[in-house]
């Protein structure tokens, strides 16, 4: 795996077999970590992010403020790739929340020349 430091300040990135698998960017109260834990490979070869997990971190006591894991299912419209639904549980703060998203009949809209 190859752990590459961005422009951005306090910014690093994992990198394994052209995926971007790991994204961990310092600011300046807290530190957020996104871990892609699976991948849907289309038939071009791009990778879409199925199962992410993120962590905010606070700076002062490294305990984690909230953590989410997203999960992604993903449908073909026009040759793009869309969601199709996402999963999202969250944990922090005393509080825990599920919320799922679903995207119905999705159609990709022509660009018209009016001139």
């Amino acid at each position: 795996m190859h752990r590459a430091k961005s422009k951005a300040p306090e910014r690093l990135k994992s990198i394994k077999d052209r995926q971007i698998l790991e994204v961990d960017r310092k600011l300046s109260e807290f530190r957020r970590v996104l871990t892609v834990l699976e991948t849907r490979k289309t038939a071009s070869g791009r990778y879409l992010p199925r199962h992410v997990f993120a962590v905010v971190f606070d700076n002062d006591s490294g305990s984690v403020r909230q953590a989410w894991t997203y999960i992604t299912r993903f449908q073909e419209v026009g040759g793009n790739y869309l969601p199709h639904s996402r999963h999202v549980l969250q944990t922090g703060e005393g509080r825990n929340s599920t919320l799922l998203i679903e995207w119905h009949d999705i159609e990709l809209l022509e660009e018209t020349n009016d001139g």
